[in-house]
């Protein structure tokens, strides 16, 4: 509480005491005629003694005033003053006698403004109260005194003049500007005011934290002008902005609250909700000498503060019992501090033990004794020993099985001030689940260890995760590089150079490469040949994870029995050869013989001329063309047996890019040789724009021979013998067709047509066909036939390009 000076006190008792006292002494003197009734025990008197026995006390009375006495005739000119004790009243001593108060102070013969309200009083002929006015002394010092009065009249009851005190608050304001300098170091406002509710003094920083216009407070505002101006700065309702925090007992509206400010009689404090966002705390003060003081503090960081925190205590709460997990917090001497409502939900009988203050020891057991402890918990002595040698090492996690047939996952940490806090997630159903997982993860071993092939699984990480005993079986020493946790690039590089792999010796780095292409692009079937022999077929299939798997079949028997069959075959290939060419043996004996024939008479005539011709141009001529043919029916013969030695070589299967084209016009010379009908017509329909195929030529031809000569026996007794070879790109592919309108093929053969020993002919094995579609899907084709009984043929092979052939035999690495 703010108190002001004593010297106020005195001030307004010393006023007080001087009116009174003269006012008393004019109406006994006239209600005795001068004298009045006289006190008790003086009623013999005389007037002259009574004045003189006034007079004395009034003098002793104002000897021990600390402010002056003064009185002015009707003109308001002093006519009589007295000062304090070695203090004149205007600094030279009794010259203020015939004086007014504005020519004493101000040097001014007629009064300023603020004079008024003096100047109303006495047109008026009233008392006036705490007029103040200032004035620097001839020293220089700044002075501030207030003058009270009261209007005395004569015997007649004429206005005769005024009686009155003048106050020095000079002090008083120095004071005040103390304590104003005070207030303001510590960021708070204040005003004073008087018994008459009247602003006397306040600080500089008041028109600042009040948000009043600087400068507009001024001293005499009256308490209600004060409110009514604060009042404008007032929030409604005074609360925080979202309306979620209490900021205290207030009432709801700022006409409310300028109610209770201006009326208060009683030390009250409030809490102001302003409108620019900040909060003032207002506090009102009443003083012992009268009046009150006011002290207003900007505690808005103090209020953001408390309302963020209390926000924060409100969102913890919310936050805390809205958490799934049970949650209890223990402070530092391992009491309960809060529990929330999930714990409250999972563990109901124990409601009425778990209440802020328990110790845990109690809380621990009660839980006990509700029956949640675990099945293997023993008595309540080895529970409690075994629960508290746990919380020993802390950070602590651990599952627990309760008797309720629940799982509970039990944590504890400590808390920054020494404390504890302790959860319970009920994981029944992930344990379950667990547990499940656990069962079908060893169904699913004991599946893949089943499994006649090889199994490795990659995860989406690109990491071995999984890998059956069948692989590590199938090829020692692989069990040192499949080894789980690994990358595939770690496995194929230690794969690369581990010297297991035929395919990769001397060429490490590429087959690497090569490897990591194919795991890149999964989907692709194809075989590993190791250095014990051992040859396995990988298929790589991605996962729904973004994993890969990859199985692993020991096809070595079977690449044994194809690679026998496919010898033997080439053996059936070279018998079925050498029995076409024995069939045409007698024709191409005949061939040869009428170019060697047509040869010799060449020559013959050719001697003939040599000595007939004697130096004659023209038969010299003759004889030069006549060898000239010779000379190519010669060549005839010659390529007719180059083209029957390489047809007779079994071959090893040598596979080369060709020209397609080429190859169908070279074979077709030799396949057309001893056709039974000299009148067939050959026409051909080759696409110039065809890409070369990857084709053993040899077999190739052999396809080509054999389809031809089929073709030429359809026709045998066909009086417009036509055959027609075409050409054509397909795709992917080379097709080639043979067509010929022979008798076409029976509808019973139709079926078996390409199986082995089916024919229509009496003198053949049936073993052409067969062949023919054997080595066509050797080359990656197929081969095809079309017929129309009676009207003719067309079989059709397809061949791929070389790109896709090679692609092709690249699985097979």
């Amino acid at each position: 509480m703010l108190l002001l000076p004593a010297f106020t006190v005195a001030a307004a008792l010393g006023a007080g005491i001087v009116i009174a006292i003269q006012q008393r002494r004019i109406n006994r003197l006239r209600a005795n005629g001068r004298g009045g009734m006289p006190p008790i025990g003086q009623e013999t008197a005389t007037p002259a003694q009574l004045i003189e026995e006034h007079e004395s006390r009034f003098r002793d009375l104002a000897k021990i005033t600390s402010h002056w006495l003064w009185e002015t005739d009707d003109q308001l000119r002093v006519t009589w003053v007295w000062g304090r004790a070695g203090y004149d009243f205007d600094g030279r001593g009794g010259s203020a006698i015939g004086k007014t108060a504005w020519q004493l102070l101000e040097g001014e013969d007629h009064p300023g403004e603020h004079w008024r309200p003096v100047l109303e009083a006495f047109k008026n002929r009233e008392p006036f109260n705490n007029f103040e006015y200032s004035r620097v002394d001839p020293g220089g010092e700044f002075r501030i005194a207030s003058l009270s009065a009261v209007p005395y009249f004569d015997e007649t009851g004429d206005f005769a003049g005024y009686r009155g005190i003048t106050a020095a608050r000079s002090k008083f304001v120095r004071i005040s500007e103390l304590l104003s300098a005070a207030l303001e170091a510590v960021n708070t406002a204040f005003a004073i005011f008087d018994t008459e509710r009247r602003l006397v003094a306040w600080s500089d920083r008041a028109d600042k934290v009040l948000n009043f216009p600087e400068g507009s407070l001024r001293r005499g505002d009256e308490h209600g002008s004060f409110i009514q101006r604060l009042q404008a700065h007032f929030a409604a309702p005074p609360i925080a902005a979202d309306g979620s925090i209490d900021i205290g007992e207030q009432p709801t509206s700022p006409e409310e609250y300028g109610e209770q400010l201006l009326n208060n009689e009683e030390d009250r404090t409030w809490h102001l909700s302003m409108h620019d966002g900040r909060f003032l705390e207002y506090r009102h003060s009443p003083l012992s000498e009268g009046g009150f003081a006011l002290t207003i503090t900007d505690i808005t960081d103090q209020k953001i503060t408390e309302i963020a925190e209390a926000r924060a205590r409100d969102r913890l709460s919310d936050a805390v019992d809205n958490i799934q997990e049970g949650l209890a917090l223990f402070d530092e001497d391992d009491r309960l501090l809060l529990v929330n409502a999930a714990f409250m939900a999972m563990f109901p009988k124990v409601s009425d033990a778990w209440v802020p203050g328990n110790s845990f020891d109690d809380l621990a057991k009660a839980y006990f004794h509700a029956g949640y402890a675990a099945l293997d918990a023993g008595d309540e002595d080895e529970w409690l020993k075994a629960v508290r040698a746990r919380r020993e090492n802390l950070p602590l996690r651990h599952e627990l099985a309760t008797r309720d047939g629940r799982w509970i996952l039990i944590g504890e940490n400590r808390t920054a001030e020494g404390g504890t806090v302790r959860t319970w997630t009920d994981v029944t159903e992930l344990k379950t689940a667990q547990q499940q997982a656990q069962a079908a993860r060893a169904r699913l071993v004991d599946a893949i260890e089943s499994l006649d092939e090889g199994f490795i699984q990659y995860d989406g990480n690109d990491r071995l995760v999984e890998i059956n005993q069948r692989v590590l079986d199938l090829v020692p020493g692989l069990a040192d590089i499949l080894v789980i946790g690994r990358t595939s690039d770690e496995v194929f590089s230690s794969l690369s150079d581990s010297g297991l792999i035929l395919a990769a010796i001397g060429r490490e780095d590429q087959w690497y490469r090569e490897r990591r292409e194919r795991h890149a692009a999964p989907n692709q079937a194809f075989d590993i040949l190791f250095s014990n022999g051992t040859i396995l077929r990988a298929q790589e299939r991605p996962t729904s994870e973004g994993g890969t798997v990859t199985t692993a079949l020991d096809v070595t028997n079977e690449r044994r029995a194809e690679e026998l069959a496919r010898q033997r075959l080439a053996e059936m290939a070279h018998v079925q050869r050498q029995s076409a060419i024995s069939q045409l043996s007698s024709a191409i004996a005949h061939e040869l013989n009428q170019p060697l024939t047509a040869a010799m008479n060449f020559v013959e005539a050719s001697r003939g001329n040599l000595r007939h011709m004697r130096h004659d141009p023209e038969k010299e001529a003759a004889v030069e063309g006549y060898l000239g043919n010779a000379g190519e029916q010669i060549e005839r013969a010659a390529a007719i047996i180059r083209n029957l030695r390489k047809l007779l070589e079994s071959g090893d299967g040598e596979f080369e890019l060709h020209d397609a084209n080429a190859l169908i016009k070279e074979v077709c010379t030799l396949a057309l040789i001893g056709a039974k009908s000299s009148d067939v017509r050959v026409q051909f329909s080759l696409d110039s724009e065809l890409p070369a195929v990857l084709v053993d030529k040899v077999q190739f031809q052999q396809v080509l021979i054999n389809l031809i000569r089929n073709a030429l026996d359809a026709m045998e007794n066909k009086a417009q013998a036509s055959l027609r070879i075409e050409t054509e790109f397909w795709g992917e592919t080379v097709r080639i067709c043979v067509t010929d309108n022979g008798v076409g093929i029976p509808e019973a053969m139709k079926k078996d047509l390409f199986q082995p020993f089916q024919s229509s002919k009496v003198d053949s094995p049936g073993l052409g066909l067969w062949i023919c579609k054997t080595i066509v899907e050797a080359h990656g084709g197929r081969i095809e036939a079309e017929s129309i009984a009676g009207e003719g043929s067309t079989m059709s092979i397809t061949i791929p390009i070389a790109s896709e052939l090679e692609r092709m035999e690249e699985k097979r690495v």
